[in-house]
């Protein structure tokens, strides 16, 4: 698979925030999903690990795609649907400190390579094509297949660590030009 790295690269994280509407200081986790209820993409997972780590402050989950959100109602989200102008992708990854991919069952979603080529880390599971996309501790971190407990470890961990964050973010950018 591959992606467009000129349609998709990182924009200014304030800039992109305030494209979207989405608050300056927030710890903002992305979720995207053609259909965010289909239970393969792992979305019921996501929740558990995110109320494991909701003492993290201005923690925000964004979430695109099509389907109810009536699920998310905490933690503090924000849902902002389907997007279709490249833009407002390159937006949405590039708000993101983030991009979290807890599918439980999956190949290899460009999504992932969306996301670093926005220079936007990745949480997943390893599983399917997601565990060869993501070089755990270089572009992104990896819990086990299915593992709340430890999706919400790598999440805090990728949160709260501001020069992990920045080096995980620089090696996405480079592996997906590479």
């Amino acid at each position: 698979n591959g992606i467009d790295i000129k349609e998709y690269y990182p924009i200014d994280k304030a800039e992109a925030r305030k494209k979207l509407n989405l608050p300056e200081n927030a710890k903002i986790v992305l979720f995207v999903a053609d259909f965010i209820e289909d239970a393969r993409k792992g979305l019921l997972a996501l929740l558990t690990a995110l109320e494991r780590i909701r003492d993290i402050p201005g923690l925000l989950l964004v979430t695109l795609g099509r389907g109810s959100t009536s699920a998310l109602n905490e933690p503090v989200f924000r849902h902002l649907g389907q997007l279709h102008d490249i833009d407002l992708m390159r937006a949405a990854y590039s708000a993101a400190d983030v991009f979290t991919i807890p599918s439980l069952q999956d190949n290899l979603p460009n999504t992932i390579l969306e996301s670093m080529a926005c220079g936007t880390p990745v949480a997943g599971f390893d599983i399917g094509g997601i565990g060869e996309a993501i070089v755990d501790g270089k572009t992104g971190l990896l819990a086990p297949s299915g593992s709340a407990s430890g999706l919400a470890r790598i999440l805090r961990r990728m949160l709260e660590d501001q020069p992990l964050r920045q080096a995980l973010s620089g090696e996405s950018r480079l592996r997906v030009e590479r």
